[in-house]
């Protein structure tokens, strides 16, 4: 890979639209709704940007990751 696809791969937007991806697609089981993963990424990268910005992560209840906080 070159340097501009492995920096890329760290954007933390980039990071937050893979994982938005791969939870939709485990979800429905299948090829993800582009909307949906979309509305996620956009939430999933508001929330971390968040966190870097405060230092603070939001906590749900207890049991409850992160992903499903936001989401």
């Amino acid at each position: 890979m070159t340097p501009d696809e492995e920096s890329v791969l760290d954007d933390l937007f980039h990071g937050c639209a893979l994982a938005a991806f791969v939870q939709n697609a485990i979800a429905q089981q299948g090829w993800p709704d582009p909307g949906e993963t979309n509305a996620l990424a956009c939430r999933l990268y508001e929330y971390e940007l968040a966190v870097r910005q405060t230092g603070f992560a939001i906590t749900g209840r207890v049991g409850e990751s992160a992903s499903q906080v936001v989401a």
